[in-house]
């Protein structure tokens, strides 16, 4: 809901308060940690100027969260290329759990240490428990800071799931990232998109094309008069628009 909101309010005439609640840690959009460290980096970028606070925290199913953010205007978008990560800085794992024993998070952190330090090195862990009203929930997640931007990597606790099965899960993922040399993450690439749209340029790659990419590619050409280009680099995939205008 936020991201749709936030394309209009670039545009405004003044500056902007938006307050939004419900979940903002659930597996079925990317939490607000993916939005602070990840996204609004980049949207800073192209010339967006945003702030994004997370006053609670709202797991599924119970949500209750909280986020504020704060907008000021931008008449034009700067394209954003993406060409080149860079190499790894700093790779780091945060376990988050509210309501529910601290043991739970503890045992992914040791998950995801014992199977990321060989491949990233040193790895900075930080476990955070959270008042028992805001949950019950759990969610961990790894940063990777590059040189060249941050990716965030999540995954969430499940009932009847085992903890060392949810943070080896996240760890693949993890790991397949690092190995594929793609500038963006999956969910990164689909949420790049509108921008890149809106700037008139930009383009990234990405190990996986994905339903959600597809889709969003679709309709964001039914709405505007422009067409993303789509081709295979070798096991990955080079996603740009206008690239002509950069040449």
């Amino acid at each position: 809901m936020l991201q749709t909101v936030l394309p209009a309010l670039w545009h405004a005439a003044g500056p902007s308060t938006v307050a939004v609640s419900g979940g903002t840690h659930n597996s079925a959009a990317p939490p607000a940690d993916f939005l602070q460290a990840v996204w609004l980096p980049l949207l800073a970028r192209m010339g967006a100027e945003m702030r994004l606070d997370l006053l609670r925290h709202g797991f599924y199913p119970a949500g209750g969260g909280e986020l504020v953010a704060q907008v000021a205007p931008c008449p034009a978008l700067r394209p954003l290329w993406l060409e080149d990560r860079g190499s790894l800085q700093h790779a780091s794992a945060k376990a988050v759990f509210a309501g529910l024993p601290a043991e739970i998070a503890k045992r992914e952190l040791a998950v995801l240490e014992a199977s990321l330090t060989p491949a990233l090195g040193a790895l900075e862990t930080e476990l955070l428990g959270l008042p028992a009203h805001e949950g019950p929930g759990n969610v961990v997640m790894v940063r990777l800071a590059y040189a060249g931007l941050t990716e965030l990597f999540t995954a969430f606790g499940e009932k009847g799931v085992a903890a060392e099965l949810v943070a080896s899960q996240l760890a693949q993922g993890v790991l397949a990232h690092q190995a594929s040399g793609a500038t963006v993450g999956e969910y990164l690439a689909d949420q790049l998109l509108l921008p890149i749209a809106l700037a008139g340029g930009g383009g990234f790659s990405v190990a996986a094309l994905s339903s959600h990419l597809h889709t969003n590619i679709a309709v964001i050409e039914r709405f505007l008069p422009l067409r993303f280009a789509v081709r295979a680099e070798g096991a990955i995939w080079r996603v740009e628009l206008n690239a002509e205008d950069r040449r």
